[in-house]
């Protein structure tokens, strides 16, 4: 995968095994959470408009997540395109971190 990446191809993830693996592989310099595998529920979102993934979404909205994974601290270099809202983010479900 590094090689992949060195070679100037992108790198789309979602879930937190894919988190888990580009931290673990140093792929990018992230900090990460992550719920359990019964984990899930509905937070708000923050989309940044000026990136390709997200410039088709509203700007803030509202997101389902199941077996969640989270960036808690994004590294120099490190694109953030979506972002849980602050207070309240987790709006309802069942979501615990996992240890």
């Amino acid at each position: 995968m590094k090689s992949f990446i060195s070679a100037g191809r992108g790198y789309v993830e979602t879930g937190a095994n894919s988190i888990g693996m580009a931290s673990g592989c140093g792929i990018l310099d992230i900090s990460y959470s992550s719920g359990g595998s019964d984990a899930n529920g509905i937070i708000r979102v923050t989309h940044d408009p000026d990136c390709i993934v997200t410039a088709n979404y509203p700007r803030e909205s509202y997101g389902f997540v199941f077996r969640p994974g989270w960036i808690t601290h994004a590294g120099a270099g490190v694109q953030v395109a979506a972002s849980i809202v602050d207070s309240p983010d987790f709006l309802m479900g069942t979501l615990e971190e996992s240890e």
